[in-house]
């Protein structure tokens, strides 16, 4: 599994979703890929990414799940849990 976590820098509720995820690093075992869409416009435009930030969680056969605005660390780690 990982997380895929679409931003940008003039976000504000994207910076705010980071410093959850900074909380919780360590009470998780998920690796977390950041993909900034305006720098990775192919990305976002191909897990099509409409609103920033985005969590989407995937494995290998694809996407699980997603969720689109701020979670906080109890909502995070459940999003995140089995």
């Amino acid at each position: 599994m990982k997380l895929l976590k679409f931003q940008a820098d003039w976000c504000g509720p994207c910076k705010m979703q980071t410093s959850v995820l900074n909380q919780i690093k360590e009470k998780i075992n998920v690796p977390i890929e950041v993909i900034d869409i305006d720098i990775q416009m192919d990305k976002a435009r191909e897990y099509d990414v409409r609103a920033v930030p985005t969590l989407v969680l995937i494995n290998e056969e694809g996407e699980i799940k997603r969720h689109t605005g701020v979670l906080r660390e109890p909502e995070l780690l459940k999003f995140l849990g089995p």
